[in-house]
């Protein structure tokens, strides 16, 4: 169809600010045209803590410099493998329903 944008959605656990090769996944098609939007968490790699700016409980959706989206959905950061996180009120951890 001319004329017509391609849409994609790029579903990762990290992505920029991040370090991972995602970046380069993510850059690729918005720079050839396509409209681009990425859903993922909040920063927290790789000390498990949610980075300054970014809140662990938040919906948030920024623009990226490079003009594409990226959608942020909440997320409980692994802090150690020995000892699970607890979850905030209101949000199930693993096994509980």
């Amino acid at each position: 169809m001319r004329g017509t944008t391609i849409k994609i959605l790029i579903v990762s656990q990290h992505v920029w600010p991040e370090s991972f090769r995602i970046k380069q996944l993510v850059r690729a098609p918005h720079q050839s045209g396509c409209e681009v939007t990425v859903l993922t968490g909040q920063p927290n790699y790789p000390d498990g803590a949610v980075f300054r700016g970014y809140s662990w409980s938040g919906m948030t959706h920024e623009q990226h410099a490079h003009g594409y989206t990226i959608h942020r959905v909440p997320i409980i950061p692994r802090v150690a493998l020995s000892a699970p996180a607890t979850p905030p009120p209101g949000l199930a951890g693993p096994g509980q329903v």
